[in-house]
């Protein structure tokens, strides 16, 4: 039996376990846990009310049908696939001056007087990526880096998925539609997570 891992998001638990994807090592999302939540079972193809008779009073529940096959599960490598199969993939660190994700600053040298730097200045393209769980493309951000084993799992889109968004402040309910969305028949699903695995480092 696999061991489930917890991360918890102000007042919403998220739970997982580890699995290998694409070969490489990743994590499977289970479950959402939290206030307010309705209680649904998101599965490859449809959205559909559950019952858990496990939860106290004023939580609900997201729950992820996980099927057996590749395309069925919400699973996410940790290393971005195409570039952990370098050959010098071992051996990559981040850049001096790099903050991660969201933002740089100044490596050793730089001119603090000068332009501020971008990450464009410090790494390849962001490697935004997709995985499809079933019928709801998900969006996530794999590592760069062999020594930085977290995974940022984003949003999920698809038709009949609850127009919500954890947050730390509470759920985030949206009541139209995000700029930029895909049509009326289209929501979201905002997870906004970041999973580490420390066995990794």
């Amino acid at each position: 039996m696999q061991h489930i891992h917890t991360l918890d998001k102000g007042a919403y638990r998220f739970s997982y376990v580890h699995e290998a994807v694409d070969g490489l090592p990743g994590v499977c999302l289970l479950d959402i846990t939290g206030p307010r939540l309705p209680n649904l079972r998101i599965t490859p193809a449809r959205v559909e009310p559950a019952e858990w008779g496990d939860l106290a009073e004023g939580l609900g529940r997201f729950a992820f049908a996980n099927g057996p096959d590749d395309g069925a599960r919400m699973a996410f490598p940790i290393f971005n696939p195409n570039e952990a199969r370098q050959p010098d993939w071992t051996t990559r660190r981040r850049p001096p001056g790099d903050r991660g994700l969201f933002g740089v600053g100044m490596a050793a040298g730089e001119d603090a007087a000068g332009p501020a730097p971008s990450i464009d200045d410090r790494l390849p393209a962001n490697r935004t990526a997709t995985r499809c769980f079933g019928r709801y493309p998900v969006n996530y951000h794999p590592s760069l880096f062999p020594n930085e084993p977290t995974v940022h799992i984003n949003f999920m889109l698809g038709p009949d998925l609850p127009w919500a968004a954890p947050s730390l402040e509470g759920i985030r309910w949206h009541v139209a539609r995000p700029p930029g969305h895909h049509g009326d028949a289209v929501r979201r699903l905002a997870l906004w997570i970041r999973i580490t695995r420390d066995d990794l480092l």
